[in-house]
């Protein structure tokens, strides 16, 4: 979900067409399901995720500020977070280099 958003606000970025909250949304609210869900669980509340748990916290209180440095801060906090989970096996969708 967080993947197609993030690929829906991607060619916004690029096409500027339509209103940027909806592919925003799409992206937001498929991350922020998955970091809250798994946020807590002790494989990835342990201090080495401590820096950017907090940072995606931060990023995620600031939903109306729809700046691309905002968006993009957003991109590499989604990709860092997702590198936590696969380094911990709790998924296996997306490669992230």
């Amino acid at each position: 979900m967080a993947t197609d958003g993030k690929a829906a606000m991607r060619t916004y970025l690029r096409h500027r067409q339509g209103p940027v909250r909806v592919p925003f949304d799409a992206f937001f609210h498929g991350f922020i399901v998955v970091f809250d869900m798994t946020k807590s669980i002790k494989e990835i509340a342990n201090d080495k995720n401590k820096d950017t748990i907090e940072k995606i916290e931060k990023w995620a209180t600031h939903t109306n500020n729809l700046t691309d440095p905002h968006i993009l801060q957003g991109f590499a906090l989604y990709d860092a977070y997702v590198k936590i989970l696969q380094e911990n096996k709790l998924i296996a969708f997306q490669k992230v280099a």
